[in-house]
């Protein structure tokens, strides 16, 4: 994302004085419910880009003008930056070394910073200009900038901080996924966009397929276990695709001006942020097809976004804007000023779980799964959030410890179950029973339990 980016977001800006936040909660509840639960004061001045969640250590990392700052996401407080970081851009993180590393598009640099106590540590020249999305590869322990002005991309190496390597793209590249398996894949802005396939041992580029439908790709989100890429385009569309075939396989319609992506494989659902001050919540029913669930109210501005999957929480950078001076006679129209100070990170979260016990189908189920009947029953709520929780129950089927959670909706015959895998949290099944299965099935468990009963003496 290049700095034009937050340029456009300010225009967008333009008639904003003050946050978006209380828009009607009738638009959140069309959007899986999802909504802004709190905003975190950051302050400062200067423009952002993009944010990233360390999930392990429970920390978020926000570029913000010259700096990464760096919040603790379970108190919601700052806790310290990283500087100096020249225009930044993002941050990629390499765990096992220690180390982070920004992309600084002014000076055409990396910082390589401490994780633990985030003193710089040193600084690299990139082989392209302005370095924009960064991403760090664990199959080749590489990290790789992404230059939009340099049309390539660099490989660094990230233990010994050095460059290893420059591949050519021919395009603006943006955001980039890996896959683990030593392929990294990066959105190229054109205006069909496409998808280039980079082996990041060989620093080589291997495919590139188009992604008809998709004008000007941005942000970029992955599904491993599926092999399934989100990319978010300027035309108000989600191109999935799958970079095996290097086929689209399905169009999604989402929100204006977008900038990022996320996925978050147990709930199966996928997010687009925009600048419009919306998140388009989308729920994936199988790896080719997707229901768009509605926009969730965020900021006006908040394009760019990160994603922690263990609290199914979104992090949105955001700021308030004044009223935009007159512009000269031929003049394009000016810039809204930044309100001094309010540079802030909006929280957005799906709906909390309704109170109903789980019931076990047989005394130790709770002790055995991996997730809790707290956040399996907001997981399943979450696709479902305007129906009421009837009754839940952990059972085990075919040997898999499953949630199963029973919902009803105002005016809609039947019920709807949703199934949440016990261990790992992912949504296995929704699915509608009609009144007349409904029976079909609470006789079957009447002669199930009947038929466990212990025999009565004569």
């Amino acid at each position: 994302m290049l700095r034009s980016r937050f340029v456009r977001a300010c225009l967008l800006a333009a008639a904003a004085f003050s946050s978006a936040i209380a828009l009607s909660s009738a638009a959140a509840q069309t959007a899986g419910g999802y909504h802004v639960v709190k905003k975190i004061a950051v302050g400062g001045e200067g423009g952002w880009d993009y944010a990233l969640v360390d999930a392990a250590a429970r920390r978020l990392y926000v570029s913000h003008g010259t700096k990464a700052v760096v919040i603790d996401i379970e108190k919601d407080a700052v806790i310290g930056e990283v500087t100096p970081a020249n225009g930044i851009h993002g941050i990629a993180l390499a765990p096992e070394f220690n180390r982070g590393f920004t992309s600084n598009g002014r000076d055409t640099t990396v910082t390589i910073f401490d994780l633990k106590t985030l003193a710089t540590i040193g600084s690299v020249k990139v082989t392209g200009a302005n370095p924009d999305a960064i991403w760090y590869d664990d199959a080749s322990k590489r990290v790789f900038t992404f230059n939009g002005s340099g049309k390539n991309a660099t490989a660094i190496d990230a233990a010994k901080g050095e460059v290893v390597g420059t591949i050519a793209l021919g395009a603006k590249p943006e955001f980039a996924q890996n896959d683990g398996k030593g392929l990294l894949f990066v959105n190229l802005e054109t205006d069909t966009g496409q998808v280039a396939v980079i082996d990041t041992k060989a620093l080589r580029e291997t495919k590139r397929y188009w992604l008809p439908g998709c004008e000007g790709p941005s942000g970029l989100a992955i599904d491993r276990k599926n092999n399934r890429l989100f990319s978010v385009c300027g035309n108000k569309t989600m191109a999935v695709s799958d970079p095996a075939t290097g086929k689209v396989v399905a169009l999604v319609p989402i929100c204006a001006g977008p900038d990022a992506a996320a996925f978050d494989p147990a709930t199966k659902m996928v997010f687009a942020s925009c600048g419009g001050g919306v998140m388009t919540v989308v729920t994936q029913e199988s790896a080719d097809t997707y229901t768009p669930l509605g926009d969730a109210p965020t900021q006006r501005g908040s394009r760019t976004m990160a994603y922690d999957t263990k609290t199914h929480r979104a992090y949105l950078a955001a700021a308030e804007y004044g009223q935009a001076p007159a512009p000269q006679p031929g003049a394009r129209p000016a810039r809204p000023p930044m309100v001094p100070g309010s540079f802030s990170v909006i929280v957005v979260e799906a709906p909390a779980a309704q109170g109903v016990t789980v019931k076990e189908e047989k005394p130790g189920l709770l002790t055995k799964a991996g997730i809790t009947a707290e956040a399996a029953t907001a997981t399943a709520q979450a696709r479902l959030p305007t129906a009421k929780l009837k009754s839940a129950e952990i059972e085990e089927e075919k040997g898999k410890l499953i949630y199963s959670f029973d919902f009803e909706t105002a005016g809609k015959p039947g019920i709807d179950e949703v199934n949440v895998d016990a261990m790992t949290g992912t949504v296995l099944a929704v699915e509608h029973e009609t009144p007349k299965s409904e029976a079909a099935e609470a006789a079957k468990g009447k002669a199930k339990d009947k038929a466990k009963a212990p025999a009565k003496k004569p």
